[in-house]
């Protein structure tokens, strides 16, 4: 054991419970290879729990207003122009304390955690508070918590009951199937009942399965967008002519219209026997890989390419998502509230929040249904929407010519990289983080090193460690003690995904004397993931 660890886990023993331990800094000189995790989360428990407890107060789990950064000298104004499905899970996650609490309280253990959570899923006077407690409930998976997820399923509040919906799903077994199907089928909201839907057929229950069927004739379009959604994740390949169906149909929806064509294209990759390519071997030198997204991520807002896995592309999907873009391309999003979106619009745990970004930014679909094409006039038509289209429109299609098999020609990314415009910029580095080629590489070197905005140089930062090039390491650890909270904030994100034992050390000496609240939840979380190894 290092010399290092062993005065690390002796400190543990020396501090009481109530008192975050202090890591020994073991240095500010990057290693060339990313160390081992530590082999279990006990100390990272005993070093977050007073954090943590502190943190699942109402006042600490708050959301902040876009508009209260907009001449604040904080890289936030910069991460709110984001808009490729990266830059929203980025600005999100920034946005609201409670995403990285949630996933915190997921992985701890601690007594004194699971006391403060029991006390919250049922008493907690503010819904948020509630939410964030009854998902951390559910990963520890007792039986005996089960009438606390019941007695939220009745809540008055929609919030409650989709975070009910959420823990369920997480914990369960028979129980909780039987709950879900009562509330697919007697539940009063819409939003509820297909989201229940899909989560007892994600749990292995052929009836979610059926009932996601009926419900792509439902009144209501965001439920059909949403059952769309479930059948191409969930179903076999014979389901594509299904979603095929639905085309015509949905001419006057275009989010319904996406999710059918996107869906339609997973089923085909089912469907095709094109062996796939074999992986590339990482260098050496490359971070370890960070753990499987937990179903506290963002899902919604990840693009999955399903076009990387089909040869030939039904005609019907690419005339409708380029009927889509143009109709986007010179147009702002209509103004006006869709009422079919309130009770979206009050969901505050991470996967209510992604969903809604879904439903209101039709890029963000386009991003995933156009992303890794192959067909040469929809290229040229991409690379004409990139450099033409409002700017939040510019991102994604940045974002999915970066899917493009084989691009070798990167002067359309170097050209975005010289943008006035952040959110162009960043789908830009969005897109060459897909890449992986020299040149490639060394473009995300210079935004990492010289881009005016800080967030930026984060961003690449980490998809250079995560090619595997480790300076990107060495820029987030210059900038862990930045003045800027969201700075700080990001860095410590993306250590605690990618790095190992002089991460943890790097983390938990600074978490004694961090003051933003973001932060130490981030802190916390890192703690935990990289002790979990």
């Amino acid at each position: 054991m290092p010399v290092v660890r062993k005065l690390f886990l002796g400190l543990l023993l020396f501090f009481p419970l109530g008192c975050a331990a202090v890591a020994v800094h073991s240095g500010d000189k990057p290693s060339p290879v990313a160390k081992e995790a530590p082999e279990d989360n006990l100390q990272a428990d005993h070093i977050v729990a007073p954090y943590l407890v502190a943190l699942l107060e109402e006042r600490k789990l708050k959301t902040r207003n876009i508009a209260d950064y907009e001449n604040v000298n904080s890289a936030l104004k910069d991460i709110v122009r984001f808009t490729t499905p990266a830059g929203y899970s980025l600005r999100t996650r920034l946005q609201n304390n409670g995403i990285p609490v949630a996933q915190a309280l997921s992985l701890s253990r601690h007594e004194q955690i699971k006391s403060r959570l029991l006390e919250a899923a049922r008493w907690a006077y503010s819904p948020r508070t509630r939410e964030q407690a009854l998902l951390g409930l559910a990963a520890l998976k007792q039986t005996k918590h089960l009438n606390y997820f019941k007695e939220a399923l009745l809540d008055k509040d929609i919030s409650v009951q989709f975070a009910a919906v959420e823990a369920l799903q997480i914990f369960g077994g028979s129980y909780a199937v039987s709950m879900l199907l009562n509330t697919a089928d007697s539940g009063w909201s819409p939003l509820i009942r297909v989201y229940a839907a899909q989560a007892v057929w994600r749990m292995g229950e052929e009836r979610g399965k059926t009932k996601i069927r009926s419900l792509l004739r439902d009144p209501n379009w965001l439920v059909r967008a949403m059952a769309a959604k479930t059948i191409g994740e969930l179903g076999k390949a014979q389901d594509a002519n299904l979603l095929l169906s639905r085309i015509g149909p949905e001419k006057d929806h275009k989010f319904v219209l996406a999710e059918a064509c996107i869906g339609a294209l997973k089923l085909l990759g089912k469907k095709s026997s094109r062996p796939r390519r074999p992986k590339r071997r990482q260098p050496k030198t490359s971070a370890k890989a960070p753990p499987p997204s937990s179903v506290y991520e963002l899902e919604p807002l990840v693009v999955t390419a399903p076009r990387l896995k089909i040869q030939i592309v039904d005609v019907r999907i690419d005339n409708n998502l380029v009927q889509i873009l143009n109709e986007i391309m010179q147009n702002p999003p209509p103004e006006g509230f869709d009422p079919v979106l309130e009770e979206l619009s009050s969901l505050q745990t991470p996967l209510g929040i992604a969903l809604k970004i879904r439903y209101t930014d039709i890029s963000v679909l386009l991003a995933e249904g156009l992303a890794g094409t192959r067909n040469f006039s929809l290229i040229r038509k991409l690379e004409e929407a990139a450099r033409q289209s409002l700017p939040w429109v510019r991102a994604s299609i940045l974002l999915a010519l970066g899917y493009e098999p084989g691009r070798r020609d990167l002067f359309i990314f170097e050209e975005a990289l010289k943008d006035k415009i952040i959110g162009v910029r960043f789908g830009a580095v969005d897109a060459l983080s897909h890449i992986r080629s020299v040149s490639a590489r060394n473009l995300l070197i210079k935004a990492a090193q010289y881009d005016a905005s800080l967030a930026l140089r984060v961003y690449a930062a980490q998809a250079l460690w995560q090619q595997g090039d480790t300076s990107g390491r060495e820029v987030m650890l210059r900038l862990i003690s930045h003045q800027d909270w969201v700075i700080r904030g990001m860095c410590v994100y993306y250590l605690g995904e990618m790095g190992g034992e002089e991460e943890f050390n790097q983390i938990a000496y600074r978490l004694r004397s961090e003051t933003n609240d973001f932060v130490k939840a981030e802190a916390c979380l890192a703690l935990l993931k990289l002790s979990k190894g």
